[in-house]
């Protein structure tokens, strides 16, 4: 994990799962070493996510166990052309914006429910699915860390209400995950 000639894991592990070749060089830069991973599990490490909250909150209304059109590979080659450069933040627009997203994690907090006794669905609800609570939660985080201090109070409530739902699906994940593990136990 330690950083070599200015490259770290950390940063770059991202690239190292979309492209799998991978080099080793001795301490003169000398490549010794040049493979490609195989990769088992795939299903475990998602490839796939949206870029917008808007790209989100449609795909959980068309069908939060399901992906949609608008989901974009997550992770960018070098020398690969940018996707649409997409702003994160998504702004307070009316009655019908908060509609939509009050309407997208009520049927995230159902889809929840409903597949509280399946582990498998459960698990890519929370972490495999490009609509997952995790990738959400970036979402969210990277659209409050985009609000300007001149924001208008619309759009601060706005991003208030979707952090309120946000927290109130991940509560109730966590609830069905530890009920789930219970019921195991016993």
């Amino acid at each position: 994990m330690s950083e070599i000639a200015g490259l770290s894991f950390r940063e770059n592990y991202k690239r190292v799962l979309k492209d799998k070749s991978f080099s080793i060089r001795n301490q003169e830069d000398k490549e010794v070493y040049a493979g490609f991973l195989i990769e088992e599990g795939t299903h475990k490490r998602p490839v796939y996510g949206y870029q917008t909250l808007l790209d989100v909150f449609d795909a959980l209304l068309e069908n939060p166990l399901n992906e949609t059109s608008r989901k974009v590979c997550l992770y960018k080659i070098d020398g690969e052309e940018e996707v649409d450069n997409l702003q994160i933040n998504f702004e307070y627009t009316g009655n019908e914006s908060y509609y939509m997203m009050f309407v997208a994690f009520q049927r995230l907090f159902d889809a929840i429910e409903q597949n509280a006794d399946k582990p498998g669905k459960l698990d890519d609800i929370g972490f495999r699915l490009p609509g997952s609570l995790i990738k959400v939660a970036d979402l969210v985080k990277e659209a409050i860390q985009t609000l300007h201090k001149e924001s208008s109070p619309d759009n601060i409530l706005y991003h208030y209400f979707i952090t309120a739902e946000l927290n109130r699906c991940i509560e109730r994940f966590n609830v069905e995950s530890e009920t789930f593990i219970a019921r195991l136990a016993s």
